[in-house]
């Protein structure tokens, strides 16, 4: 086969990238004259998506197999290749299956995440396996998509070569003009990112030497979204910037920092931004990184009115992400094969074809649509859409996601189960085809193309496994189930090395959350002070409140420095205001200035940290020898919260937090507050630990609640039982609530299947959201705490 003259001619075409080096040995060792042919063989690329990946060796051996009539997969097999999970059916049907999956132990993949999901799965097969017995088949969805149409191939392929082409003029460039004789990948990018600014500072504009750039002297790789915001790498993410600016912008966006400098230089920044992405200098990603405010997000969010741009950026996964979950269901197939002969793989893309295929995605909409309606804060609205060529009124949710619901999980379930092998290979064949079809379309050819689709979308519907109306009647009686975060340590091992020896303790009571914020504080004449920078101040926030600021500063002579400061160049006509309130624009660039040209104390030293008064309750987390406390802490969030009532119907309410949870396990307390251990934690309170509030025994515990556990509103507890019995979950499924917030007197909740509590949208009709600011009023709700497990069973707690 090694001289066969096609053998010789492939690896001609393979071995030799330049296209004037193939046309000159096609021409003197083929003897191809044709210009046309030497052409398209010129164009031929085996290196690129769409090739399989096999050497010449393995070719050879396994070709004879498919030249007698054999399959690809037989042909491998009887050339003696085998796929490390290849079977054979009589090798399935005889492999012996475990009869739980044992759960991963700590560290054994070396993935926490993919771990953690991995178990989460585990516990749910087990619990199907305990209920319903051997699983039959299982199927599972990939994160991946099906193989890209050929116009896909074509462009990527095409800007490939064309960044490849340009990195090779740069590179060329660099070693004459520069000297640099072989520079690395980043440096080719950095010098995109000088052509990009014109070798100017994105944000102050100064002048920056090339060759500088390229060995990071006194200039950046600068990150326009910053890492600790969204860890994205790429070329799209970064600008030339010079290392004052960077400094200065820290961790904002590019966006947020500008603004930061006042209105002159925020305008100049955007019209550059502007001016870049008219003349092509930059890509659309890039042009959107360099306009993105996470402030102005994060804002959105708070008022739940964040946009699909915000989700989009912000919200979901990223490669990295991708690749992660694409990991996960690799390890989740390979897991499952220990319970389970058959286990099949199929992609989301597929997923989404036959969810709208089999008329599955509207269901949530439609069953949501009545809550939204009764909301009756203009929620919904009629718009008229184009429906086989006729204009129709359609009355729908604004702006609905199926994401906002999290019975969509439920219904992907649903189809991916219903999944067969031979629909997969059909849409297979038809996406990878696509681009012929609508170039047949464009050419005037529609009948055929028409036919190839509607035959395809026909032959799903008719394959309709479930009505819509069944489904929809399974999935309003679907409950959601939550994990609850109310578990505050765990027991560890601790090792370390004392006199040269390894001691390991056992049994150690270790927090599973922060007890605590990071800050430490002191205290001036009994109040709390924490030393903050002035860019923490004055520069991270959107909207400072100067006037509390200054107020909050411990020492008067630093204030009236700052004051001095702030107020330069502002005339104040008006005495009855402040210069900064008279001209807040000038007082928000004069801010601008306080990290690079710090103000001065009288001695000469710069001012950059300034010591406040905190009015946050404290707890002592630092003593010295002598015992005397050093430093404090704000304590960690609010873990649960502790109802007591008396005799004469008045009730009270304990919030305990993390800190204080985690003192009740250290102590080997009971963790939640109840008629039968309320003495026991009465005690140790009596003694002086710090556990919460417990309330004298004329007080009696009746309901403790922490974030993200499942209560019933509105249905006695006799109807739950009686409902679950009868196994009419659909009633029970809309008085479910999740709790989302307790602190004192102020507790919220929301619908189980909601995605997240939106405030604006609390105590309306449709009861979605609910937040209750009194005692009262919550005990008179009668609460009944239910528990939903990963398989949906309901249980009253």
């Amino acid at each position: 086969m090694l001289s066969e003259p096609l053998y010789k001619l492939w690896h001609t075409l393979y071995s030799l990238n330049k296209a004037d080096e193939r046309r000159k040995c096609l021409q003197n060792n083929f003897g191809i004259s044709d210009e046309q042919t030497i052409d398209e063989l010129c164009k031929l690329n085996f290196k690129k998506d769409g090739y399989c990946k096999l050497s010449s060796k393995a070719i050879r051996r396994i070709l004879p197999y498919l030249q007698e009539g054999y399959d690809y997969a037989q042909s491998c097999l009887l050339a003696g290749f085998r796929h490390s999970d290849y079977v054979t059916t009589e090798e399935n049907e005889g492999r012996p299956l475990q009869t739980h999956l044992p759960i991963l132990k700590k560290n054994e993949l070396h993935q926490p995440v993919v771990e953690k999901v991995l178990n989460q799965m585990i516990g749910i097969v087990n619990r199907l396996i305990e209920k319903y017995g051997e699983i039959d088949e299982t199927r599972i969805e990939l994160a991946r998509e099906l193989q890209r149409s050929k116009k896909e191939r074509e462009d990527m392929d095409k800007q490939n070569r064309e960044n490849l082409k340009r990195n090779e003029e740069i590179a060329e460039k660099l070693k004459k003009e520069n000297g640099i004789n072989k520079p690395t990948h980043r440096m080719l990018m950095k010098y995109r990112q000088f052509e990009e600014t014109g070798g100017k500072c994105m944000y102050c504009g100064g002048d920056i030497d090339l060759k500088t750039f390229m060995y990071g002297i006194d200039t950046e790789w600068e990150h326009i979204i910053p890492k600790a915001l969204l860890f994205d790498n790429s070329f799209s993410n970064s600008i030339c910037a010079c290392q004052k600016c960077n400094k200065t912008k820290n961790d904002r966006t590019a966006y947020d920092y500008m603004r930061s400098l006042g209105t002159q230089r925020f305008n100049d920044y955007k019209e550059r931004v502007k001016k870049m992405y008219d003349e092509k200098s930059i890509s659309r990603t890039k042009y959107k990184n360099l306009l993105a405010s996470f402030e102005d997000y994060q804002e959105r969010k708070r008022n739940g009115c964040a946009t699909e741009e915000d989700k989009e950026l912000w919200e979901n996964y990223i490669d990295r992400q991708i690749r992660q979950t694409q990991y996960i269901s690799r390890a989740a197939l390979k897991k499952l094969k220990n319970v389970c002969r058959n286990v099949y793989a199929s992609s989301g893309t597929v997923t989404s074809f036959l969810r709208h295929g089999w008329g599955y995605d509207n269901i949530l909409h439609d069953l949501n649509l009545p809550v939204y309606d009764a909301a009756g804060i203009g929620l919904t609205e009629d718009v008229v859409v184009k429906q086989d060529g006729k204009d129709i009124q359609v009355h729908r949710i604004k702006g609905w996601n199926k994401r906002m619901d999290n019975r969509h999980h439920a219904i992907d379930a649903l189809v991916v189960a219903c999944t067969k092998q031979s629909i997969v290979q059909r849409l297979n064949e038809f996406n990878s085809s696509r681009t012929e079809f609508e170039e047949e379309v464009k050419s005037g050819k529609k009948k055929r193309f028409k036919n190839k689709k509607s035959m395809l979308e026909k032959w799903v519907e008719i394959n309709t496994p479930f009505s819509k109306k069944e489904v929809a009647e399974k999935v309003s009686g679907i409950m959601v189930s939550y994990r609850t975060s109310n578990k505050v340590a765990s027991s560890s091992t601790n090792r370390y090395l004392s006199n040269g020896k390894t001691i390991v303790e056992k049994g150690i009571i270790s927090p599973r959350l922060p007890l605590h914020e990071s800050h430490l504080y002191g205290k001036i004449n009994g109040k709390n002070v924490y030393r903050y920078s002035l860019s923490e101040l004055f520069l991270r926030k959107k909207d400072v409140n100067i006037e509390d600021v200054l107020k909050s500063i411990v020492d008067k002579g630093i204030v009236a420095i700052l004051e001095n400061r702030i107020n330069a160049g502002i005339i104040n006509n008006d005495s009855s205001k402040k210069p900064y309130d008279v001209d807040p624009a000038k007082a928000k660039e004069n801010l601008a200035t306080l990290v690079s040209k710090p103000p001065m104390h009288s001695n000469g030293t710069p001012i950059r940290r300034v010591k406040c008064y905190v009015s946050k309750p404290t707890i002592p987390v630092r003593t010295d020898s002598h015992g005397t406390v050093t430093a404090y802490a704000v304590s960690g969030n609010n873990h649960h919260i502790e109802f007591y009532r008396n005799d004469k119907g008045e009730f009270k309410e304990s919030v305990i937090s993390y800190w204080q949870a985690f003192l009740r396990i250290k102590n080997h307390l009971p963790l939640f507050v109840n008629i039968d251990n309320a003495s026991i934690l009465r005690k140790a309170s009596e003694e002086g630990f710090d556990i919460g509030e417990i309330h004298d025994s004329s007080w009696n515990p009746f309901l403790c609640l922490g974030k993200t556990e499942l209560v019933v509103i509105g249905l006695k507890k006799r109807t739950i039982e009686n409902l679950i019995k009868r196994g009419d979950y659909s009633k029970i499924a809309s008085h479910v609530y999740k709790v989302c917030g307790v602190s004192q007197g102020d507790y919220t909740f929301c619908i189980h299947n909601e995605i997240k509590y939106v405030p604006k949208e609390r105590n309306k009709p449709d009861g979605r959201f609910i937040r209750i600011q009194n005692i009262k009023s919550l005990a008179n709700l009668e609460l009944v705490k239910v528990k939903i497990n990963p398989i949906g069973e309901i249980t009253i707690l």
